[in-house]
């Protein structure tokens, strides 16, 4: 079911606000059904009760579905809350004028009673699919209905008519029953939509937050590459004016060790700051061919006297 809510909003206003949507996407279909059972019923019955009844109920009920139809627009700046109370209200206003299709029959002809009774339960049954959306709605319409009818057969007295007051309450038990169950799915639903939206909302805060400390992160690197490779410049320089001075104390090899291993930490720093700078878009790579023998020889001044030291070539 499509939420077209932000997520801030507080549930219960979803719910109602998905309630009254539905409702008012159904209206029409429900309407429309229950103008062809109308019509059944009238035809069924119009040689076997007065027609001054029979005409007298059809346009009763078709006031009461023309206002069902003209309900969501009468009440369009109405809020949600407001809105659904007025459809309780009506639900229950169908519900009694159903009912008073019980009385059209005599009670000497059991076959079309039997026939209104079929067509009763149909209706509500399929009533209870439609108002199960907003619980207040569908109690009013079973109670009313079912009730109202489970009430008048009890009244009539006699074992058939008593069979088919319990059947009546049977009914309409159970489909307050299923009417709720739908009604918890339909909530946990929304529920979960609201959990859904909740946590895409805080994932794209986080990503929002890592890209833009990894975007910061490779500024800086990039703006201070300059600053980061000048002490290693310097150190460079004074290792050559080191060289020059240790020249005859038998330190040369020593100097030499220390100059290749600033030359490789000069090396890896240009190649982090160099990555930095292709992530900020800074340069473009360019394709070059690598001499493996250079590679492993800085290797060997980098690592050979720790090598030798284990005894290891």
């Amino acid at each position: 079911m499509p939420l077209n809510l932000p997520h801030t909003t507080p549930l219960p206003e979803a719910i109602a606000a998905e309630e009254r949507r539905l409702l008012q996407e159904g209206t029409l279909a429900d309407v429309l059904g229950s103008l062809g059972a109308v019509a059944v019923v009238c035809f069924a019955e119009y040689a076997h009760a007065s027609h001054r009844a029979i005409l007298a109920w059809a346009v009763g009920m078709s006031l009461v579905l023309a206002l069902q139809l003209a309900y969501p627009r009468l009440r369009a700046r109405a809020t949600d809350r407001q809105f659904l109370s007025g459809y309780a209200l009506l639900g229950v206003v169908l519900g009694l004028a159903w009912a008073a299709c019980a009385e059209l029959v005599r009670p000497d002809d059991f076959s079309y009673e039997a026939f209104v009774v079929l067509a009763l339960c149909v209706i509500f049954t399929a009533g209870s699919v439609f108002n199960a959306h907003h619980l207040p709605a569908l109690y009013g319409f079973q109670l009313a209905g079912l009730g109202s009818l489970a009430v008048i057969y009890a009244l009539r007295g006699g074992t058939i008519a008593w069979s088919i007051a319990a059947g009546f309450a049977i009914l309409m038990w159970t489909l307050i029953g299923y009417g709720r169950a739908f009604h918890r799915g339909f909530v946990r639903a929304i529920e979960l939509g609201f959990e859904n939206a909740r946590l895409v909302t805080e994932l794209t805060v986080k990503t929002q937050a890592l890209e833009q400390a990894n975007a910061a992160k490779t500024r800086f690197l990039a703006s201070a590459s300059h600053d980061l490779r000048q002490p290693l410049h310097a150190i460079t320089l004074l290792i050559g004016l080191l060289g020059e001075r240790a020249r005859g104390l038998d330190v040369e090899d020593l100097v030499q060790r220390i100059e290749a291993s600033t030359e490789a930490m000069e090396s890896l720093l240009n190649g982090i700051l160099d990555i930095s700078r292709l992530d900020a878009g800074v340069e473009r790579p360019q394709w070059a061919p690598l001499s493996a023998t250079e590679l492993l020889a800085r290797v060997e001044r980098q690592f050979g006297h720790q090598a030798a030291a284990r005894g290891l070539s």
